[in-house]
């Protein structure tokens, strides 16, 4: 049975406990020395046979109740027994657009690192209940299945990239699709989704895929990313930054599709929100998120823990009591012997 210790940065302290010890006894040995030196012989014998196993032994007390007392601050401890534990949660998948369009920089930096930090807000918001990640340009993946690690899903979602997509385009009803079939087949509860794009889209399946979503139960918020105004998209060239071109050499300008987004979410009984307002469209997902039926799964194994710190601080206490009437029993003594 492995012990282990809920506070181990404390048992650090229990090196310096010979460093003090060898100290006391320093600091003893001088103190006994300058006394020598001002008394006589048999004076000096008569005082240090008395104290010096009282001394020594109240020392050695001291230091193994200390130790004991710094063993049980630390808190050693067995593993009990493990156990699954339910929870009722909403099924959320977040789907991001990782396609060369979210390079643009209408919103500073650039739409994708607006939509990351967004996300980050997002995630911290859906605490308590699953979460998928879907990650998509010309074709989708699922990087996260339904999950209650959040911190994983943040990890992924930060370190996405143009470059993560096999194919470039914008898949969104492709994405639409996979979500659908990520979701638990449980139609107990209804299931939600974020879907952060430009709205570029490169197929003509959006529509008809959102709603088919809608027949699932799966509500779609919508979170538009860009302008309408648009922006040119960088390229890294040779020559350093570039911009991506059409077949006739003119600049290509990518613009938010919010019509396109506006629909998919009416489709299934969601909201559409531009990211420029973030407020409005984290207030939306909670609302999204209160209103879905919940349903209960299984999480991870959740193992309990049976402290021992007892163990240790009874024997500690024993023993500065002990000390204390020592201590007591001792000057009782001398003073009955002045008497």
């Amino acid at each position: 049975m492995k012990i282990g210790f809920e506070n181990p940065e404390y048992l650090f302290v229990l090196i310096l406990i010979p460093v003090v010890y060898a100290v006391l006894v320093s600091w003893r040995k001088r103190r006994l020395a300058l006394i020598r030196e001002n008394l006589s012989e048999s004076v000096f014998t008569r005082i240090s046979v008395r104290k010096k196993d009282y001394s020594q032994r109240r020392l050695i007390l001291w230091v193994i109740a200390i130790a004991l007392l710094i063993i049980a601050a630390a808190n050693p401890r067995i593993p009990g027994k493990k156990e699954m534990i339910k929870q009722n949660a909403a099924d959320i998948m977040v789907a991001l657009d990782i396609s060369n369009s979210m390079l643009a920089t209408d919103l500073a930096p650039s739409r994708l690192a607006r939509a990351k930090k967004f996300l980050e807000k997002v995630i911290d918001e859906l605490r308590g209940e699953r979460i998928g990640v879907i990650l998509f340009a010309g074709s989708p993946y699922l990087s996260i299945p339904l999950t209650n690690d959040y911190n994983a899903a943040k990890l992924i979602l930060s370190s996405a990239s143009p470059d993560m997509a096999g194919i470039q385009g914008t898949a969104i009803g492709s994405a639409i699709e996979l979500a659908g079939k990520a979701f638990t087949p449980d139609p107990s509860h209804s299931k939600g989704m974020i879907l952060l794009t430009d709205g570029e889209n490169h197929d003509e399946d959006a529509i008809e895929a959102s709603k088919e979503a809608a027949k699932e139960g799966i509500i779609i918020t919508t979170i538009g990313i860009g302008s309408a105004a648009g922006s040119m998209i960088p390229d890294e060239g040779q020559n350093g930054t570039e911009y991506k071109v059409d077949e006739d050499g003119k600049p290509v300008i990518s613009k938010l599709n919010e019509q396109l987004l506006v629909d998919i979410a009416y489709n299934t009984k969601g909201k559409y929100f531009n990211i420029s307002n973030e407020d409005a469209a984290l207030k939306g997902i909670r609302s999204m998120v209160a209103g879905l039926d919940k349903g209960e799964f299984k999480s991870a194994e959740v193992g309990s823990y049976q402290p021992l710190y007892i163990l240790f601080l009874i024997p500690a206490t024993i023993l500065l009591l002990i000390e204390m009437l020592y201590g007591m029993a001792y000057f009782d003594k001398r003073l009955t012997e002045k008497r």
